[in-house]
């Protein structure tokens, strides 16, 4: 078993693929079914595409955002916890970064997760990430293959099938962990509810529940791709999953407690322009409130992610 920091085929000198011969695992954070020591793993899309059922849920605790699922920080109070999270950014800049780009590189990477951390998870444009580090867009593009190379950063593809003109192209980014990005930002739990701080609040769950469904894909009985979805008329949805049974599963994430029907406009048009295809709109958000609307939406706490029961 080989374990480490960043992808072995991807680093400078590795001139066997070893295929055949290795097996790949991806180990993200631990899951937040994992972190409660339940007994049998979270299966979100399984238990969707088979039914579901409304249950008893409760709200999301935003500690769970703020602690993320890194093992280390995840065991510590929050001040000990951002100065593991400071720590551990300045010596895979400082050292792993240095070392896996032959000395380069290693100065900017600092900044460019501090920039990726701010906008929770959203669309990267390069040429943007290369005016705010000034430094060329080529260049840009390789402080990103750094970053994914560490695996520090998780890709969301835009969803394009069927392929249309008017589609975005461009992947969603953000940070491996919420905690990590929470840190970084300097955001603490107490901003949440500030103005100027429930904007990046909202970033971050939708950044948790991606995490979460990125986590289960490793192990889901339902294998699913995730993606997002965006056109150029304006119609965005937060979170697109495409499963083997060619089931489509639409998710919008909001920050609150109370959901009405304008927080599923955008499910509803979405579905309106996929009509014949097997379609299940979910609405995630921080409170209790567990129904199904119509019969073709669940209305669910973030919580069903991981407490729902097999």
């Amino acid at each position: 078993m080989l374990t480490g920091s960043a992808d072995l085929l991807n680093v400078k000198g590795v001139g066997d693929s070893l295929a055949g011969r290795v097996e790949t695992v991806e180990i993200m954070p631990l899951s937040q079914g994992e972190l409660e020591r339940r007994e049998a793993p979270e299966d979100f899309v399984t238990w969707l595409t088979s039914g579901g059922a409304a249950g008893q849920f409760a709200s999301l605790d935003p500690d769970a955002i703020f602690r993320g699922g890194l093992p280390e920080p995840a065991q510590r109070s929050g001040p000990r916890a951002r100065r593991w999270f400071t720590s551990y950014v300045d010596r895979l800049a400082g050292h792993d970064a240095r070392e896996l780009a032959h000395g380069a590189y290693a100065d900017r990477l600092r900044a460019l997760l501090g920039r990726i951390a701010a906008r929770g998870l959203a669309e990267l444009v390069k040429a943007n990430v290369a005016r705010d580090l000034d430094v060329a867009e080529s260049t840009a593009g390789a402080y990103l293959r750094l970053a994914r190379d560490m695996r520090l950063v998780v890709e969301l593809p835009a969803w394009n099938r069927p392929p249309r003109k008017r589609l975005a192209r461009r992947p969603k980014v953000c940070l491996l962990d919420t905690g990590l990005a929470a840190a970084l930002a300097g955001f603490a739990p107490a901003k949440a509810a500030q103005v100027g701080g429930r904007e990046f609040y909202g970033a971050l769950v939708e950044q948790f529940a991606a995490l979460e469904l990125a986590k289960q894909s490793g192990w889901s009985a339902t294998p699913f791709g995730l993606h997002h979805f965006r056109d150029l008329d304006g119609l965005e949805v937060d979170l697109v999953l495409g499963t083997d049974q060619n089931t489509l599963i639409a998710i919008e994430v909001k920050a609150t407690s109370t959901p009405a029907a304008k927080h599923w406009s955008n499910l509803a048009a979405l579905r309106r322009r996929l009509a014949g295809r097997e379609f299940i709109g979910v609405l995630l958000h921080t409170g209790s409130f567990a129904a199904r609307v119509h019969d073709w939406l669940h209305v669910l706490p973030l919580t069903a992610l991981w407490r729902h029961t097999p």
